[in-house]
């Protein structure tokens, strides 16, 4: 007997809002009351055991049925409703939270899965995702709407920025160009061995 195709069971936007919300402020409050007392106090340490609580609660809720990744309108919609519920919860969207909640796989899922199939249509939407992922952080962070150091640790650690760009020289230099820096060599080297 062949099985009906699976619909996916994600929980509903306005369910995983309120996962996300309760993750962000757990986060927040435990956030502000470290910097407050620069260290854990019994208010904090109760603040982060909510925390704590509240991922075990979304993590034991999450989907049971996880994203099948060959099925790219299963991933474009399971992507829209996490950034549905994000938009909602007032929170950063991230590679992380769409795996967890919105596919109900680990990060390390997803870039599995872009890795063995770099060319898959799921993989070129996954990167387009990301891109739009750090462009909301870059955006916020700029506008000093959030803080730059987590946001550079962020960009560096889940969306591969880097500080610097290395540019490709190429190996062929033509003989007008090589004459050109000789000149220059000539002319100010005494001057850059200083």
């Amino acid at each position: 007997m062949a099985r009906a195709k699976e619909i996916r069971t994600i929980k509903p936007v306005p369910e995983m809002a309120e996962d996300i919300r309760a993750e962000r402020v757990a986060m927040q409050e435990n956030s502000m009351s470290r910097d407050r007392y620069k260290g854990l106090s019994s208010d904090a340490d109760l603040r982060l055991s909510v925390m704590i609580k509240n991922r075990a609660d979304s993590l034991r809720n999450a989907p049971r049925v996880k994203v099948n990744f060959r099925d790219i309108e299963d991933v474009k919609q399971r992507t829209y409703d996490y950034l549905d519920a994000c938009a909602i919860a007032s929170t950063y969207p991230t590679i992380i939270g769409l795996a967890v909640h919105g596919f109900g796989v680990s990060k390390q899922a997803v870039y599995n899965h872009m890795s063995s199939y770099p060319d898959s249509p799921t993989t070129a939407f996954l990167r387009m995702i990301s891109d739009f992922l750090a462009d909301i952080l870059i955006n916020d962070a700029l506008r000093r709407k959030c803080d730059c150091v987590s946001s550079i640790f962020v960009l560096k650690n889940l969306y591969g920025f880097r500080d610097n760009a290395e540019l490709p020289v190429p190996d062929v230099v033509d003989n007008e160009e090589k004459a050109t820096a000789q000149e220059y060599l000539r002319k100010y080297g005494d001057i850059l061995k200083e």
